[in-house]
């Protein structure tokens, strides 16, 4: 059965960083949506920007409150037009990811979970025309030890999609994501409308940015002008 994600997001507070990449219902188009959430003062302090060649990144709204960068700023989309790939992550393996497009296991092979108190995991994902691999790194005990590594590899389905996040959804004590990538049903053909939904799904005390993208399939070159986006900022809706 496919799940509801706003169902799923609404009942699950607080996911932390998520990535979805599926296919609209007519088939025409992949997409990405990518949100970041957070809890400390240093987190919630950001925007997503985006810059003329569709690399999506990280930026303090306020610098001068920014308490480390590390881990929080960092490049979280990117594209690459001439070969048909994008990658998005929850870190700074984007750009590893994007300079080796096509060997995610390999690059990833030298990555581990993010060294924070959470062992928080890494997520990614590398998106072509007809198929998709989604990633996670986590601490293989749960506590922080070696990484346990996951790649799973999709093919592209009407009207469906997978969603990953770093947690399990508890807001107080939060998990690393486990299991398989969640099958999603994605209902409408309009990137818009479905990316309003999942930002209105997020708790509104942690949501922070969100990113979608709709790209074109069945062969038409992807670019600045063909790769539809969107972007949500909490800071910039007051």
């Amino acid at each position: 059965m496919l799940t509801n994600l706003t169902d799923y997001l609404k009942e699950h507070k607080y996911p932390g960083r998520g990535i979805l990449v599926g296919t609209t219902p007519d088939g025409e188009h992949g997409f990405i949506v990518y949100f970041i959430m957070g809890r400390s003062e240093n987190s919630l302090n950001r925007i997503f920007v985006q810059d003329a060649d569709g690399t999506v990144k990280t930026r303090a709204f306020e610098p001068a409150k920014l308490l480390d960068p590390t881990l929080v700023i960092y490049n979280a989309v990117r594209y690459d037009y001439d070969w048909q790939t994008a990658v998005v992550t929850n870190g700074t393996q984007t750009d590893a990811l994007f300079n080796q497009s096509g060997f995610m296991s390999h690059t990833l092979s030298k990555w581990d979970y993010e060294p924070d108190e959470l062992c928080t995991p890494r997520i990614s994902a590398l998106i072509f025309p007809d198929e998709y691999t989604i990633s996670i790194l986590k601490a293989s005990n749960g506590i922080g030890s070696k990484s346990a590594r996951y790649y799973f590899n999709y093919p592209r389905i009407p009207g469906e999609a997978r969603f990953i996040s770093t947690y399990d959804g508890n807001a107080e004590s939060p998990r690393a994501f486990s299991g398989e990538p969640i099958r999603t049903a994605v209902i409408t053909n309009d990137i818009k409308e479905f990316a309003n939904d999942i930002w209105n799904a997020l708790n509104d005390d942690h949501k922070i940015s969100l990113y979608a993208a709709k790209m074109p399939l069945g062969g038409t070159q992807w670019n600045s002008d063909t790769v539809l986006t969107l972007i949500k900022n909490r800071h910039q809706q007051r």
